[in-house]
């Protein structure tokens, strides 16, 4: 999963093209930060994770006046850090939220500990609230892939 990269010759055959213009493209791509890692989409399934979890928050006004905005995201980086299972995380907006991040769990007992920790470590993060999907049923409609965003990505302006 950490490095998926196929090497340049296959890229070069899939593509149809010769394997300088491949290499020349993929240094190009990662110099301008549209390639910034080389991974795979695995089935979480097929791995033993059974849940995944996004999370919004807020900051209560108090701890936002309490601990300026840089030190909060440092506390926010720092707990990050300490658990695998983030995908992702970020502010935003949208639903009276300003904070949000992609979990993965192994079942909901992992999940319930990870929001237990979560609640106590950002005291001051209110209103935390999950959208849970469990990936054991059939209510999946579409499999979390990248395959799609190629062709949206490619298709013209509408």
């Amino acid at each position: 999963m950490k490095n998926s990269r196929r090497s340049d010759r296959e890229l070069a055959k899939a593509a149809g093209t010769s394997q300088p213009t491949v290499g020349r493209m993929l240094k190009k791509l990662e110099k301008d930060g549209v390639i910034t890692e080389y991974t795979m989409m695995p089935n979480l399934e097929k791995l033993g994770i059974e849940i995944l979890a996004f999370t919004f928050g807020v900051w209560s006004p108090e701890k936002i006046q309490e601990h300026p905005e840089d030190e909060r995201i440092e506390k926010a980086k720092r707990f990050i850090s300490q658990h695998p299972n983030v995908i992702f995380a970020s502010s935003g907006l949208g639903l009276g939220m300003g904070r949000m991040i992609v979990t993965a769990h192994k079942n909901y007992s992992d999940y319930a500990g990870f929001m237990r920790e979560a609640r106590t470590e950002w005291a001051g993060l209110v209103n935390l609230e999950s959208f849970v999907i469990s990936l054991k049923t059939d209510a999946v409609i579409m499999p979390m892939s990248f395959r799609t965003l190629m062709d949206y990505v490619r298709r013209p302006e509408q």
